[in-house]
């Protein structure tokens, strides 16, 4: 199935039924700013109690705006994270001396954008997401798919994720367009920020499955 990221989780319940559904990954924001921020100590609590049920996500991550290392670590070796991923103005040096796999957000505005990203060389994945000023991501907006396509097809040694108003109106829609390695999505599936809507989840992966099916 296409890897699909849910982010922005702050409810047991709604990791429970994204792992139940055929989530890749989940995401956790440790962005205060952010409405969907949530405490090192409640993502250890829902990561620990999915342990107990006998659920886990292939991959969980962690949402930072421009975090120090010390941040991170302590983070990390709280919460149980695998993946870092990173949307502030981190270098790519910063980047790749970090020990775990790391997903480098962009928000595309011109071609520029697109060649500056070669400067973080081969991470573990790519991300891309709807550039509004002021802000850092997760603001529902619709990305830039022809930038992303650009980014996908002059970055072909590291996977693409496609965020930035995904949601189960447009994901066919995008897939046909641009067929990402995945897509990650946060708002779009959404009653309120950082409360998931059983009924969107349940959608979205219906939706995931046909495409993979007409893929075969």
């Amino acid at each position: 199935m296409i890897p699909v990221k849910i982010c922005g989780i702050t409810r047991y319940e709604d990791a429970k039924l994204a792992i139940e559904l055929g989530a890749w990954a989940l995401g956790f924001v440790f962005y205060k700013k952010s409405p969907r921020y949530i405490d090192p100590d409640a993502v250890q609590e829902i990561i620990d109690q999915l342990k107990q049920d006998g659920l886990a996500a292939k991959e969980y991550v962690g949402v930072f705006v421009n975090p120090s290392s010390e941040e991170l670590k302590n983070i990390f070796s709280k919460a149980g994270l695998t993946i870092c991923q990173l949307h502030g103005t981190e270098s790519p040096e910063f980047c790749h001396q970090l020990p775990w796999n790391v997903i480098k957000a962009f928000r595309l505005e011109n071609d520029a954008d697109v060649t500056e990203c070669e400067k973080w060389g081969n991470l573990g994945w790519f991300l891309t997401d709807a550039a509004k000023k002021g802000e850092w991501g997760g603001t529902g907006e619709l990305s830039d798919w022809e930038l992303s396509g650009k980014l996908k097809l002059n970055s072909m040694n590291v996977p693409l994720l496609l965020s930035g108003g995904i949601n189960i109106e447009n994901i066919y829609e995008a897939s046909q367009k641009i067929s990402p390695w995945g897509f990650d999505l946060s708002s779009g599936v959404e009653d309120a920020p950082g409360i998931k809507s059983a009924e969107k989840l349940k959608s979205l992966f219906q939706l995931v499955r046909k495409i993979d099916y007409e893929n075969a």
